[in-house]
């Protein structure tokens, strides 16, 4: 039987160095670089290379995508990752992907457009979107209706709302008071039942009492905006005022936490 001419590589054998035996004969190394080995020594095709990356840039598999059309491979890889191929990352742009709720994202991003517009004194665009309402905070989900004894509590308050109406001195005709109560009825209703849902729901402590249902309010009072002409105002000066005494809030609160409660609950419809 006539002997192949095609020679097998050099066997290695215990105690060689197989990167001496891949220098002597070339062929040892015909799997690993994937070509085709003929009788001549060459390869017929060889894998083509990749071109040298610029200094500072990465690499990656995803690279090769854009070879063919002369890219740098960027584009695949933001794909692959989910953004848009036109969004770069690099010196030319701080510009950071966000993540989050839908309703937090449109809001950073609107949030983002008139400051911009703001910082460089121009107008905001037309097509601007309309400012909303900023996202609650975690654990201000949609409030349940009040229940039976917060209804009851909130008619204690609005009692005492009522009662700055019997002050002596406008019994007594020495002075007017500073409002028709008809004007002050539907906004002493609503504080009474965002005061009594806050206290029922949120300040459920021990500890936590006041002299007065409705707090420092009658004082506010003799002072307060007229309840027709700025109802927010009236409302929102009524509603702090509860929630305070003769030395300022009480219980640890502030400004801020009181307007968490009007957020909260007074877009509750009342029960009747």
């Amino acid at each position: 039987m006539p002997r192949s001419s095609r020679k097998s590589a050099p066997r290695r054998d215990r105690g060689e160095d197989p990167r001496r035996v891949a220098d002597e004969d070339p062929r040892a190394n015909a799997d690993v670089d994937d070509g085709e080995w003929e009788e001549d020594g060459c390869f017929a095709t060889e894998r083509r290379r990749p071109p040298p990356r610029p200094p500072g840039c990465f690499f990656c598999a995803c690279q090769r995508f854009d070879e063919d059309d002369g890219g740098d491979g960027v584009d695949d890889l933001l794909s692959i990752l989910g953004y848009p191929p036109e969004r770069r990352f690099g010196e030319s742009t701080t510009e950071v992907p966000l993540s989050g709720d839908d309703d937090e994202v449109r809001a950073v991003h609107v949030q983002a457009a008139y400051e911009d517009a703001a910082d460089g004194g121009d107008d905001a665009p037309a097509t601007l979107a309309t400012r909303e309402t900023p996202p609650l905070l975690l654990g201000e989900g949609p409030a349940a209706p009040a229940s039976a004894d917060e209804r009851a509590q909130a008619a204690a308050i609005y009692d005492a709302y009522a009662g700055f109406f019997d002050h002596i001195s406008f019994r007594k005709g020495w002075k007017r008071p500073p409002f028709p109560r008809r004007d002050a009825d539907p906004l002493f209703r609503r504080a009474a039942r965002v005061a009594a849902m806050a206290r029922s729901r949120d300040l459920r402590r021990a500890g936590f009492a006041l002299r007065q249902p409705d707090g420092a309010a009658r004082d506010w009072m003799h002072d307060a905006p007229s309840p027709a002409d700025s109802p927010n105002a009236f409302l929102r000066g009524l509603l702090h005022a509860t929630f305070q005494d003769a030395n300022g809030y009480v219980e640890g609160l502030d400004a801020v936490a009181v307007e968490r409660f009007r957020r909260r609950y007074d877009a509750i419809p009342s029960a009747g």
